[in-house]
């Protein structure tokens, strides 16, 4: 349950970054992209250990 703050405060970090950089486009969706993978690949890696498991 403690691994939930600080990958709030990271996404909340990002965001900011985007805020920051909003003047870059490719900038404020390649986070977000980047986000979006890391979590597919550790959903996938989760459901690939329960069904070999």
């Amino acid at each position: 349950m403690n691994t939930s703050k600080p990958f709030q405060r990271q996404m909340s970090f990002a965001d900011a970054g985007l805020a920051d950089d909003g003047e870059l486009e490719f900038g404020q969706y390649s986070p977000r992209v980047m986000w979006l993978a890391a979590a597919a690949v550790l959903l996938l890696v989760a459901v690939v250990t329960f069904a070999a498991g």
